[in-house]
């Protein structure tokens, strides 16, 4: 479906349902995103399940992005991914040092 039309279903459901009740959804659906994410854990075929939630929600963010404001969404998004990047920057000299110190010590 085209990005226009799918923008113009999110619209229609804020108008007939408000957006209160949309965060109510937002919160329903990452909660049942959550839930299908632990049986996956626990080793239950759950991967369909899985994929229903996360389509969900996505389409809950999506519609949360027009209640909110989807450039402030990209801004934080951007700070976070930055954060990301050097955490795992930190992680990974951090296990190469280690790494090196394994091999000197059992070398």
């Amino acid at each position: 479906m085209e990005k226009q039309k799918m923008d113009s279903i999110y619209k229609e459901a804020l108008c007939t349902w408000g957006v209160e009740a949309q965060l109510a959804m937002v919160a329903e659906e990452a909660t049942e995103l959550a839930t299908a994410a632990l049986h996956v854990l626990r080793n239950r075929p759950a991967l369909e399940q899985l994929a229903e939630e996360a389509a969900d929600m996505e389409i809950m963010l999506s519609q949360l992005r027009l209640m909110i404001g989807g450039k402030r969404i990209d801004g934080k998004k951007a700070i976070k991914l930055e954060r990301l990047r050097k955490t795992l920057n930190e992680v990974n000299n951090v296990f190469l040092d280690n790494e090196e110190d394994v091999k000197r010590i059992a070398g």
